[in-house]
């Protein structure tokens, strides 16, 4: 799930069934596949556990399949002109919004649309920063010198982390530090191997200083 689409959701739900592809599942496939390390931190910051489809089992995943079969035959937008994106989401909607209020729940026995609203009481809050996009994610100890290492340079982290575990992201131009889903230190990277980073405002303290 991308962030921009829990954000139209108004949350994150508990569990997410995705289809195989290998941005999430890096081996195998459904309940004995494993999971891509990238989405799977990815799955942690945002609280939601991952389901992976079985293969060859479109039945496993009707809610998906319907709504790119009202996608094709109820929205399609393909041959309209549109002024922006914007004016196309618009109208997309407002058609999605129109379906939802007219079809009922099969389950609630009310409209799609009030079962919905419903459900979107139960989604976990988006958390105030919503993660970035990252291709590498590892776990480092920082060591005695406030510093964890990655990808051949060194940062900073605040020294109550000394001794501890924590996971490094490498994002475009920057790496993250985090400590149970939260980010402890931000850097800038540059293509100086050996190269060290430190924020004032955590840097370490040495004898002589």
């Amino acid at each position: 799930m991308e962030p921009q689409a829990s954000g139209r959701l108004g949350g994150v739900p508990a569990v997410l069934r995705i289809d195989n592809v290998k941005t999430a599942i890096a081996k195998g496939a459904g309940a004995w596949g494993l999971i891509n390390e990238t989405y799977r931190r990815f799955a942690v910051q945002l609280k939601f556990h991952v389901d992976a489809c079985q293969p060859r089992h479109p039945q496993g995943k009707g809610k998906a399949e319907r709504g790119a079969r009202d996608l094709r035959e109820v929205v399609d937008p393909r041959d309209e002109p549109f002024e922006s994106l914007e004016h196309l989401q618009a109208v997309t909607d407002a058609r999605l919004d129109d379906r939802a209020s007219r079809l009922r729940c099969p389950l609630t026995g009310t409209s799609i649309a009030e079962a919905w609203t419903q459900e979107r009481k139960l989604l976990t809050p988006l958390p105030e920063t919503l993660p970035e996009p990252f291709d590498v994610v590892v776990r480092r100890p920082v060591e005695i010198d406030c510093m964890v290492a990655f990808e051949g340079r060194r940062y900073s982290v605040p020294f109550c982390f000394v001794g501890q575990e924590v996971e490094v992201r490498g994002l475009a131009g920057r790496v993250q530090v985090l400590k149970d889903a939260e980010i402890v230190a931000e850097h800038a990277t540059d293509q100086y191997a050996g190269s060290r980073h430190t924020m004032a405002a955590i840097a370490p303290v040495h004898d002589g200083q």
